[in-house]
């Protein structure tokens, strides 16, 4: 997901505008970035829970995902990697 970035960075040859801005003649939105090993709560849905078990798990961001609309995080309890776009940020 280099390009990712890359594509949102202002460049000197663009006279300090983004590349995706000067193609789409949009504005970047940079909502949707997050910092990599960020703290992350991960809702765990009531099917795999019980009814005093928590609403939520503490795992890290590890990597933004290709094709899928979710964030791939490293879980720090159960130790194994966990897509899931239910995801809130600290």
């Amino acid at each position: 997901m280099t390009y990712f970035l890359i594509n949102r960075s202002p460049r000197a040859s663009l006279d300090g505008k983004v590349a995706e801005e000067v193609l789409t003649n949009n504005k970047i939105d940079y909502f949707g970035l997050r910092v990599f090993g960020c703290l992350v709560y991960v809702h765990v849905s009531n099917d795999k829970r019980s009814k005093l078990d928590p609403k939520s798990r503490q795992c890290i961001l590890y990597i933004y995902k290709k094709g899928v609309k979710g964030f791939k995080l490293w879980d720090l309890k159960e130790n194994k990697i966990v897509i899931s776009k239910d995801a809130f940020f600290l």
